[in-house]
């Protein structure tokens, strides 16, 4: 293949093609985001991505928590699953009633820096 065939390939991909006397100047298309969810991940490497040991991850696994491929050697996670999990475990807010102890407490408070 020539570089006539090549230029002709990359401009039915979507490529510019700028030529001037002595220059050809090739644009090249975007290139799309890559879907990193089935993207296999390493346990070390998951490790850091949810800021946690490597021994947590392993327990996540062994306890069903977290899907592993591959041997003991060479586990692995997906990348989605990743994020699932570390969403799982994220505190969520709890919701208190109100206190009316506190709210007492809350109006000394707001009196005194009054004064």
């Amino acid at each position: 293949m020539n570089r006539a065939d090549h230029i002709a390939a990359l401009e039915a991909d979507g490529a510019t093609v700028l030529r001037t006397a002595s220059t050809i100047v090739l644009v090249l298309p975007q290139v799309r985001d890559v879907d990193v969810g089935d993207e296999l991940v390493p346990i070390a490497t998951a490790a850091k991505i949810a800021a946690t040991s490597t021994r947590v991850v392993k327990d996540a696994i062994r306890g069903a928590e977290l899907p592993a491929f591959g041997g003991q050697r060479d586990r692995s996670v997906r990348r989605a699953d990743l994020t699932r999990w570390i969403e799982s475990r994220r505190s969520k807010p709890v919701v208190v009633g109100v206190d009316a102890d506190l709210q007492a407490r809350m109006r000394r408070l707001a009196k005194g820096a009054a004064r």
